[in-house]
């Protein structure tokens, strides 16, 4: 039986294929945001990172025995 796959599933795969793309310049994707988006975007974006680098750290920490 398959899976079936979240919107947040979805979402969380176009996002990292969208960041990973080097061609794609961050910076200016953070300056468009900052002027198109509201604050409830932008505050909602730095509160996914945060929890990314808790998630990476979490993991990273997991394997300190080794």
């Amino acid at each position: 039986m398959r899976k079936r796959i979240t919107d947040e599933e979805r979402i969380a795969k176009r996002l990292s294929d969208s960041i990973s793309d080097l061609r794609l310049d961050l910076e200016m994707i953070s300056l468009y945001i900052s002027q198109i988006s509201p604050n409830v975007t932008i505050n909602r974006i730095l509160l996914m990172a945060e929890f990314l680098k808790e998630e990476k750290e979490g993991t990273q920490n997991n394997y300190d025995y080794i």
